[in-house]
C-alpha cells in the first residue's frame, strides 16, 4: 500500500513517524502537530483492504467492471465517514470520543480509496489490561461510562456492536469512552447481520454464523466480556470465539460481581441484561452495598510467551523513493524533542512495550515475597541435627548363682580350692598342642578332668567354711544394694508424664505438661518439619512458642533436664492453621448517613466468615459477622472516630493491615441541583443545602469532553461560569467539601431555550400547542409529554413545534418539552389548567335535553331497550361487569345527520385522571326509538369510587358517579 499523502488537507500542520501498525487494509501512523506537544494518532483504512479483493470482485462476476467495482468502494468509504459523523454526534454526550477530522481520497494506485482518520493520541484499554491490574474502582466505574455509552447510543437509534478493549479509551478527566466506528442502525437490526470487520473474540456466541441475525443484547454480551476480563486478570476465558455455554466465574471476582458479569455474559440473549441501564442500575446497587474500593485487582501468574511477530501483508509495497526524501526532509527538520514520543510508541498503540515486558527485578520483589525467599533459603542451607539419644537403662552387677553340694565336707573343701585355685588362663593358652581334633574327644577331655578335680578334692582333709560364711555375707550386701538402687531408680530417675495439652492461637502454641514432676527438671521442644527445634522452660506446668511458621507440622516433645528417664506421654504433633494476608482494609461512606462500607482483599485462603470488631472512645465494642469481602456498617454515633479490626472465626490467621479508622458523618450531598440559565457563553447552576445537615463549602466543577475544566469553592448555592464556547457540552458536578460524593448534571452542546408556549382552544374543542425557541432546531424533532389532573403521563413525537390534544374540561395539565436529539432544553416545564368549556349542543338542544342512564347490558346481542329489567339501571357494578350507557334523544334528533366523536375520561375518587377513551360514531346510525346505546370502552377493575365525564366532539355531556365493589 502507498505512503500517506501528506500534500492532503488533513495532514497540514503534522509530522508523521512511521508506521506502527498494519493489518487487514487498516494502518496507523504517530503524528504530531507543529510546534505542539499534541500527539496524534493518523489512522488510514483502504478499500479494498488488499488488491486481490478488487480481482475477486471482477473474476468472480459480483460487478459488471472496474468502474463499478471503483463505486463500490467509493460507497464502503463514504460509509466509513458516515460512521465518524455518527461518533462525532454522539461525543456530545458522554461516553464517546471522535475523530477530529476525516478525508476521502482516491488510492494513487487508483484502484480503490482511502479514508484518513485524525485523531488524538490516547490510552486504550488493551493496554491498560497488559501494563498492570485495574482497580475495583476503576472496573466499576468503567461498566457504568460504558453502560451510559451503550444507553445514549440507542436513543440516537445505534447499536454499537464492535465493543472491545482496543475501541475502549481511558482519560484521567473524563473516564472511559469508546473512541471507534461500530453502529448498526436498530431500525435495520432485524435485517442486518454482523459485518465481517466487526466479528472478534467479544461477539456473541449465536453471531457465530455469518447469516445470524442481530440483537439488541450483543452490545451488553460485549461489555460482559470486558468486565469479565478485567476480573480474571487481563485474559479472557477462552481462545478464539466465545464459546456457546456459560463461563467459569471470573478469578477476582466476589459472588455478587459475577451474578451481574455472568448475566451479561449468558449465552442465551433473553438471560442477559435487556438493556445497558438495567446493567447500570445493578451496578450501582452493587457499588452501593459494597463499595468500590481503589485497591488493585490481583492478576494471575501467567507463564511469559515468546512475542508473535506481526505478520504483515505481502502485497504491502514500499514507499517511493520521493515519498520518503519528503517525509525525512519533515523528520529532519522538525525539532527533536517534539518528536521524542514517536519513539516511544509501539508496533501498537494497545501493545505491551519493552517496559511492560522486562523481566521483574529485585526492587520491585515485595517485602513479604524476600521474607519467604530467605527463609528457603535459611531451611535449604541448614543441617539436620542429629536424633536424640535416650539414656539407656543402668547395668547393676549381679553375683553368680553358687551351687552346694550334699555333704557338707566335700562343699567346704570345694569352696577351699576354689578360692585357692590360680586364675584361669585364657581359652587360648589352655589350648594343648595334642587337643582333641573332634568335639567327642573334647567333650570326653573334659569329663575325664572333672572326675580328677573331684577325686582331688575329696582327699583332702575337712576344715570351717569360713569361706562359705564369706560369701553369704558378701551376697547378702549385694543384694542390699541392690533393693536400694532400684528403690533410687524407681523413685528418682525414672519421671512419670501424664499428658500433654497443646492450645494454639494464630501463630502461638501453649504446651500443658500434666505431671507431679518439678519443673526444673524438664523443658519442651518444638520441631518443624525441616528439623529446626525451638526449647522452652515450664513455667507453672506451661511452655509457651510464639512466631510458628503458617501451615507448617510440628512435633513437640518433652524432655528431662540432667541424668533422668522419662515415661508417659512424651511428645505429641499438630499443624499451625493457614494465613491470610490482608493487602487493604478500608472504610468509606455507605449508603446511609452514619453508615460506613468496609472493603478488604487479600492473598491467601478467604475466611467462610469474617467478624469486624469496632469502638470508639465511650462507645462498648460491637461485632458483626459477614461473608465475602465487604460489608456496610449501619447506625454509627455521628462525630465519633471508630476504630475497625478485622478476625477470622475459620481456622486462619490473619497478616498485613487488619485495622482501619473512619469518622462517622452524614452524607451531605447537594439538593435540587439544576441550570438556572444558559446562554451568551455563560452557564449559571443553583442548588440547595442539604436536608440533613449544612454545608459551610462547596466544590464546583465544570467540564466537557474537550478538556476544559474549571473547579472553584464558594460558600454559596450557586454559581455562573464565564466564557463558555456552548457549541460542546459541559458537566457542573457540586461536592461539599470533605465528601467523597457528588451530584451533577449535564448540558449538551447547543442548548436550547423555550420562550414563549401557548395553549388555546381551537373551534373543534380541542386544545392546541405551540412554542417557541432559541438555539439550534431539534435535528429529529420533539417529545411532548403531558399528564392531564396528575394521570398517567403520554408522550407524543413531533415533528414542530406544536401539537394538538384532548381538551379537558377545568383539567390541569402538566407539559414537558424535550429534543429528541438529546440536546438539552431550558423552560421546557410548562403548566396550564383549562377553563370550563362549554356544553354539548345542537342547534337548540343542548345537553339537558337528552337524558342519560348507566345500565347493566343483558347477556347476548338480541335484546331491545324495552326490555332491560329495571334493577340493571344502577351506579354500582361488581368488578368484571360491564357497563352502558343509555342516552334518551329528542324525537327531532332521531334522523339527525351528525358525526360524533365521544370521549371518555374516568378520574379517580381524589380526582387524577386515570385514562382516556375515544369512540367515534355516526348520530342517525345510533338513533332507535329515540334512543341509543353506547358500551363503556373501559370498566374500572379495582374497587373504589370513580368519576366518568363524557364528552361529545369536545363538549361537555354528561358525567357519572361509580362505584365498583
Amino acid at each position: 500500500m502507498s505512503s500517506p499523502k501528506l500534500h492532503l488537507p488533513i495532514l497540514k500542520g503534522y509530522l508523521l513517524g512511521e508506521v506502527i501498525s498494519s493489518h487487514d487494509g487498516v494502518r496507523c501512523y504517530p503524528a504530531l502537530a507543529r510546534g505542539t506537544e499534541d500527539k496524534y494518532i493518523l489512522k488510514i483504512v483502504s478499500f479494498p483492504d488488499c488488491p486481490d479483493r478488487l480481482d475477486a470482485l471482477l473474476l468472480t462476476g459480483a460487478v459488471s467492471g472496474k468502474k463499478a467495482a471503483m463505486e463500490y468502494f467509493h460507497a464502503k468509504a463514504k460509509d466509513m465517514l458516515g460512521q465518524t459523523d455518527i461518533l462525532h454526534k454522539l461525543s456530545h454526550q458522554e461516553g464517546f470520543v471522535p475523530y477530529i477530522d476525516g478525508q476521502i481520497d482516491a488510492m494513487e494506485t487508483e484502484d480503490g480509496y482511502e479514508v484518513y482518520l485524525l485523531g488524538t493520541y490516547k490510552q486504550s484499554l488493551e493496554r491498560m489490561l497488559r501494563t498492570e491490574p485495574m482497580t475495583h474502582s476503576e472496573v466499576i466505574h468503567m461498566g457504568l461510562d460504558l453502560c451510559a455509552a451503550l444507553a445514549a447510543c440507542r436513543r440516537a437509534g445505534y447499536l454499537y456492536a464492535d465493543l472491545k478493549p482496543g475501541n475502549i479509551f481511558y482519560d484521567m478527566e473524563h473516564g472511559f469512552r469508546i473512541g471507534d466506528v461500530g453502529f448498526i442502525s436498530l431500525q435495520s437490526l432485524k435485517y442486518a447481520s454482523l459485518p465481517d470487520k466487526y466479528r472478534s473474540s467479544y461477539t456473541a456466541p449465536e453471531l457465530s454464523d455469518l447469516f445470524a441475525t442481530m440483537n439488541t443484547t450483543v452490545d451488553i454480551y460485549a461489555l460482559g466480556l470486558v468486565l469479565y476480563q478485567a476480573y480474571n486478570g487481563g485474559v479472557l476465558p477462552f481462545s478464539g470465539n466465545a464459546p456457546a455455554e456459560e463461563l467459569p466465574t471470573p478469578m477476582y471476582a466476589d459472588y455478587e460481581m459475577a451474578n451481574i458479569i455472568l448475566k451479561a455474559c449468558h449465552p442465551d440473549p433473553k438471560q442477559r441484561w435487556q438493556q445497558p441501564t438495567q446493567m447500570a442500575q445493578a451496578l450501582i446497587g452493587y457499588m452501593t452495598e459494597f463499595g468500590a474500593p481503589e485497591t488493585a485487582i490481583i492478576p494471575p501468574v501467567l507463564p511469559v510467551e515468546e512475542p508473535v511477530e506481526e505478520e504483515v501483508e505481502e502485497f504491502l509495497p514500499e514507499m517511493d523513493e520521493e515519498q520518503l526524501q519528503r517525509e525525512m526532509e519533515d523528520l529532519a527538520n522538525a525539532d527533536p524533542d517534539e518528536l521524542a514520543f514517536l519513539s516511544g510508541l509501539v508496533s501498537d498503540e494497545t501493545a505491551p512495550s519493552d517496559e511492560n515486558t522486562a523481566d521483574v527485578s529485585e526492587d520491585v520483589i515485595t517485602e513479604e515475597i524476600s521474607q519467604m525467599l530467605a527463609q528457603a533459603d535459611e531451611l535449604i542451607n541448614h543441617e539436620l541435627p542429629e536424633p536424640p539419644v535416650a539414656p539407656g537403662p543402668i547395668e547393676v552387677p549381679m553375683p553368680a548363682p553358687i551351687v552346694l553340694d550334699d555333704e557338707e565336707g566335700t562343699q567346704e573343701e570345694l569352696t577351699e580350692e576354689t578360692a585357692e585355685a590360680p586364675a584361669e588362663e585364657p581359652m587360648e593358652t589352655q589350648v594343648a598342642e595334642d587337643a582333641p581334633e573332634t568335639d567327642i574327644e573334647v567333650q570326653e577331655a573334659a569329663v575325664e578332668v572333672k572326675k580328677a578335680e573331684k577325686v582331688e578334692i575329696l582327699d583332702r582333709p575337712n576344715r570351717f567354711p569360713w569361706r562359705i560364711l564369706a560369701a553369704a555375707i558378701a551376697i547378702v550386701m549385694l543384694l542390699g544394694v541392690f533393693s536400694i538402687g532400684k528403690q533410687h531408680y524407681d523413685t528418682f530417675y525414672v519421671l512419670q508424664v501424664d499428658d500433654l495439652i497443646l492450645t494454639t492461637a494464630d501463630h502461638s502454641l501453649t504446651v500443658q505438661v500434666v505431671s507431679q514432676i518439678d519443673d526444673s527438671l524438664l523443658r519442651v521442644v518444638c520441631t518443624d518439619v525441616y528439623g529446626n527445634a525451638t526449647q522452652s522452660d515450664l513455667v507453672d506446668g506451661f511452655a509457651s512458642f510464639v512466631g510458628l511458621n503458617p501451615g507448617t507440622r510440628y512435633t513437640i516433645r518433652v524432655e528431662a533436664v540432667g541424668n533422668h528417664k522419662l515415661t508417659g506421654k512424651l511428645a505429641d504433633t499438630f499443624t499451625t492453621a493457614t494465613m491470610t494476608q490482608i493487602l487493604s482494609f478500608t472504610a468509606g461512606i455507605g449508603p446511609e448517613d452514619c453508615s460506613v462500607a468496609l472493603n478488604l482483599t487479600l492473598s491467601g485462603p478467604e475466611a467462610k466468615t469474617w467478624t469486624v470488631t469496632y469502638c470508639a472512645d465511650g462507645i462498648a465494642p460491637q461485632t458483626q459477622d459477614f461473608t465475602g469481602r465487604s460489608t456496610i456498617i449501619y447506625g454509627l454515633e455521628p462525630g465519633a472516630l471508630y476504630t475497625f479490626t478485622l478476625s477470622s472465626k475459620d481456622e486462619i490467621y490473619l497478616g498485613g493491615q487488619t485495622q482501619t479508622d473512619y469518622f462517622a458523618t452524614n452524607i451531605l450531598l447537594a439538593q435540587d441541583l439544576h441550570v438556572v440559565a444558559c446562554g451568551n457563553g455563560q452557564l449559571q447552576v443553583q442548588w440547595q443545602q442539604p436536608n440533613n445537615g449544612q454545608v459551610s463549602q462547596w466544590q464546583v466543577r465544570c467540564y466537557n469532553a474537550s478538556g476544559f475544566s474549571q473547579i472553584i469553592t464558594t460558600d454559596g448555592n450557586e454559581y455562573t461560569f464565564m466564557d463558555l464556547d456552548l457549541t460542546t457540552g459541559y458537566t457542573v458536578e457540586v461536592t461539599a467539601v470533605g465528601m467523597n460524593r457528588s451530584v451533577s448534571t449535564s448540558v449538551t452542546a447547543h442548548p436550547i431555550t423555550i420562550t414563549d408556549f401557548v395553549c388555546q382552544l381551537t373551534e373543534q374543542m380541542a386544545l392546541e400547542i405551540s412554542w417557541s425557541f432559541t438555539g439550534r432546531d431539534s435535528v429529529d424533532g420533539w417529545f411532548l409529554r403531558y399528564s392531564i389532573d396528575g394521570g398517567q403521563e403520554q408522550t407524543l413525537h413531533l415533528t414542530e413545534n406544536k401539537a394538538t390534544i384532548l381538551a379537558l374540561s377545568n383539567g390541569v395539565y402538566h407539559f414537558t418539552i424535550a429534543s429528541a436529539d438529546g440536546s438539552t432544553i431550558f423552560g421546557g416545564e410548562q403548566s396550564y389548567t383549562m377553563s370550563q368549556i362549554e356544553v354539548f349542543s345542537v342547534g337548540t338542544i343542548t345537553a339537558a335535553d337528552i337524558s342519560v342512564s348507566p345500565f347493566l347490558p343483558p347477556e347476548g346481542n338480541k335484546w331491545k331497550v324495552e326490555q332491560i329489567p329495571q334493577e340493571n339501571f344502577r351506579n354500582e357494578y361488581q368488578a368484571g361487569e360491564s357497563i352502558a350507557l343509555l342516552l334518551k334523544l329528542p324525537e327531532k334528533m332521531k334522523s339527525l345527520d351528525l358525526a360524533v366523536d365521544a370521549q371518555f375520561v374516568l378520574h379517580s375518587a381524589d380526582g387524577t385522571c386515570l385514562r382516556t377513551d375515544e369512540l367515534a360514531f355516526a348520530w342517525n346510525e345510533l338513533g332507535l326509538d329515540a334512543s341509543c346505546v353506547l358500551n363503556l370502552p373501559y370498566v374500572p377493575e379495582e374497587p373504589g369510587q370513580y368519576l366518568l365525564c363524557v364528552y361529545f366532539n369536545g363538549a361537555f355531556l354528561y358525567q357519572l358517579e361509580l362505584v365498583i365493589h
